[in-house]
Order: C-alpha cells, then sequence, then structure tokens
C-alpha cells in the first residue's frame, strides 16, 4: 500500500513536490507473520525526514497521516512520526549559581538548552548579540554549537565547560559554580539522538529557538514541567532519572 502525504498550511495545501521526493512508501507486505525489517524502517523513515525537511519551514499545521506497523493501523502525524524514530535521550545538570559566573557548552551531534527557573542569565554565541534570559525562559540550540551563558553580556575571562558534567553520571546533584554574588538557578543539558534521522530536520530549524516567559510566568505547559520537575528533584523513588528524562523530551518537542 502507497500514500502519498499532502501537506495543509492556512492558504490550502503547500505546493507539490516532484512526486519522487512526495511519495512516502509506509507500508510494504507482511510475509510468514514477521514485520517491517529495521533496514527498511530506517530507509523510510530517512526519505520522510528528508521531505519534511523541504516543507517544515512553510507549515502551519500537519494533516495526519496512517501508517501500517506489524499489522496495526496507526494514525500519527507527520511529525511525530519523525520525532518517534529520533530516539531522544535527554541529560541535564541543576545548576545552583552566583556572580560572578560563566558556562560554556559545546555538543556537536546533539541538541543543547537551558531554562532559567531564577534569577537571570545572559546567553553569548558568536556572531550574535547577547540575549537576556530571565525567570522561565528556555532556549534550545537544535544544532548544539558552542556558547556561553553567564551572569553578564560580557565575555568572562574563565568559563566552566559543562560538557564533561553531562556526560558523567551526577544523579541530582547540584552543580555550584561562582562568587557569591546574586543567585540564578538553571537547569541545562543537551539531547542525544539518532545523528542520521534527525540531521534534515535539525537542518530545517532556526540555529535559536526560544520560548519566552511573560511577566517572569513561563507558558502552561513549560509551568507544568517545572513543577514536575521540581516534585520529581524532592521525592526518591524508583526510576525517577527515567521519568526526569522523559519530561526533558516532552520539553523539546513542545519547543519545535
Amino acid at each position: 500500500m502507497r500514500l502519498w502525504g499532502q501537506q495543509w498550511c492556512r492558504s490550502g495545501f503547500a505546493p507539490a513536490l516532484p512526486a519522487a521526493d512526495a511519495r512516502i512508501m509506509v507500508a510494504r507486505s507482511v510475509r510468514q507473520g514477521t514485520g517491517r525489517p529495521e533496514a527498511s524502517k530506517r530507509r523510510r523513515t530517512l526519505a520522510f525526514v528528508r521531505y519534511l525537511s523541504q516543507v517544515i519551514p512553510r507549515l502551519s499545521a500537519v494533516r495526519p497521516i496512517t501508517v501500517v506497523a506489524g499489522g496495526i493501523l496507526r494514525h500519527m502525524d507527520t511529525l511525530s512520526l519523525i520525532l518517534d524514530d529520533m530516539r531522544l535521550r535527554g541529560t541535564f545538570v541543576y545548576a545552583e549559581l552566583t556572580a560572578p559566573w560563566s558556562l560554556s557548552l559545546d555538543a556537536p551531534g546533539s541538541a543543547s538548552f537551558h531554562i532559567v527557573t531564577d534569577g537571570q542569565a545572559w546567553l553569548l554565541r558568536e556572531g550574535a548579540e547577547a540575549q537576556l534570559l530571565q525567570r522561565g525562559d528556555l532556549v534550545i540550540l537544535p544544532g548544539g554549537q558552542p556558547h556561553r551563558v553567564q551572569d553578564k553580556p560580557a565575555a568572562a575571562a574563565r568559563s566552566r565547560d559543562i560538557l564533561g558534567e553531562l556526560q558523567e553520571v551526577r544523579g541530582l546533584e547540584a552543580l555550584r559554580e561562582g562568587g557569591g554574588g546574586a543567585a540564578t538557578h538553571m537547569v541545562s543539558g543537551i539531547f542525544r539522538f539518532d545523528v542520521n534521522m534527525a540531521a534534515p530536520l535539525v537542518a530545517a530549524l532556526p540555529p535559536l529557538l526560544q520560548v519566552r516567559s511573560h511577566d517572569a510566568m513561563p507558558p502552561l505547559w513549560l509551568a507544568i514541567g517545572l513543577q514536575f520537575l521540581e516534585q520529581e528533584v524532592a521525592s526518591a523513588r524508583p526510576a525517577q532519572q527515567a521519568v526526569l528524562n522523559r519530561l526533558l523530551d516532552v520539553m523539546f518537542i513542545e519547543s519545535v
């Protein structure tokens, strides 16, 4: 069975792409009771990601499609299909910072993020103006470009690289840095994903995704997520780390 995807935007259907690009195979014959081979699934998903990366900049919504997985019909929108196969895995640190402080992060092949939960910070990127981040703000760098987050807009003489902190098991131990001045609390981390699956979609995204708070209040979905995160940190139940990682995955998907 073949399906030709149609993408809907506010002005109507998006211009059709060449048939070879737009035609997506979403199901194949199931023989002897076995499902689609993994290699075939990856080829299908890669083709679909490339197609979506061409149309995502001009779409305001994506029409659901029907796929066949293991002989079962599933109704999914195209972005859900892509994100499901990206295999997101989030790792993070809690940072308790006091001025003066500066953190640096360079994570190629991953998406890096920062959430300001209290106080404020400045985001510094090469070739871009310094950006003020306030309580409730979330920023994601889909390509993991090198950057700094610090207490002031001017470049600091010394900056602590936190990539190593994200690659080791810290549990919920806070990262503390600074000189005892004004306090800022942040959640900082990276999203790892299947590079081959994610590359076309990441290339279609802007270098910086930013979710700003309004009057120091984050959007409802982010506020709920942060409250849930604080509750999880205060508890000590089994599988806590897995729950927190899934919560960060949801934040990434909502931001995209």
